[in-house]
């Protein structure tokens, strides 16, 4: 009966330490570069776009302050309203680029979460 309880125990052991070995290749491994690979990318994205954000807020609020001063004071602002404006397109065109860029990479973590 002994015996019996000792092969048991190991046949336990055994199928513990396979069980194991299996988790860990088949959902640490994955999840660990997960988590240090594409979680920071995806982080660091995020700084980017909140930066380029504010970046157009800025240029916004400084064309808008443009306008203000144009309407008392008509002399050369015209160029300078222009230039805000064609720099407030391209910071906003960045940030839209910015925007589809980490759509597309939180969606393709998020269809990994089956794997």
């Amino acid at each position: 009966m002994l015996e019996r309880c000792g092969d048991a125990e190991n046949q336990l052991a055994l199928e513990l330490s396979q069980h194991e070995v299996f988790v860990k290749k088949e959902i640490v491994v994955p999840l660990y570069s997960i988590a240090e690979m594409e979680i920071p990318d995806i982080q660091k994205q995020r700084k980017q776009l909140a930066k380029l954000v504010l970046d157009w807020d800025l240029v916004r609020t400084r064309e808008h302050q443009a306008h203000k001063f144009s309407g008392t004071n008509l002399q050369g602002l015209p160029p300078k309203i222009d230039d805000l404006k064609e720099e407030m397109d391209e910071v906003g065109n960045k940030v839209e680029e910015y925007k589809d860029q980490l759509a597309v990479d939180m969606y393709n973590f998020m269809v990994k979460e089956g794997e």
